[in-house]
């Protein structure tokens, strides 16, 4: 079965109007047992692709291709450290350091359209 971003983003709230046509070409959704899946730009791992998901690479792809951040630099869904402990949540995208890779340089959070945001801090 062929999957268009207009197939799995019918009934969501996001929007990739920011995104330009070819990064939105970059995307290759293909079927594993009926459902639509992505590899990730980064790892190459299979992911399924949901509209937050397709979001998140689409990001990923532009680290990558507007920013020049190598794939090796790059991870999804990281746990980060929070003085001694891990956080609960995973942050969306973490670019790690170039010169030190166990440290992060650049987290990255997509939120759903509907979220809330606290900006009050």
């Amino acid at each position: 079965m062929d999957y268009s971003l207009a197939d799995i983003f019918q009934s969501s709230d996001y929007s990739l109007d920011i995104f330009k046509p070819e990064e939105l070409a970059a995307l290759e959704i293909y079927d594993k047992k009926g459902k639509p899946y992505l590899k990730d730009f980064a790892t190459g791992k299979e992911r399924p692709a949901k509209p937050e998901e397709i979001v998140r690479q689409l990001y990923v792809h532009r680290l990558m291709h507007r920013y020049g951040y190598k794939p090796s630099r790059l991870e999804v869904e990281k746990g980060i450290w929070f003085g001694s402990t891990i956080a609960e949540k995973r942050a969306d995208i973490v670019v790690l350091d170039e010169k030190n890779p166990e440290e992060v340089y650049i987290i990255v959070e997509c939120k759903s359209p509907a979220a809330k945001m606290d900006w009050s801090n």
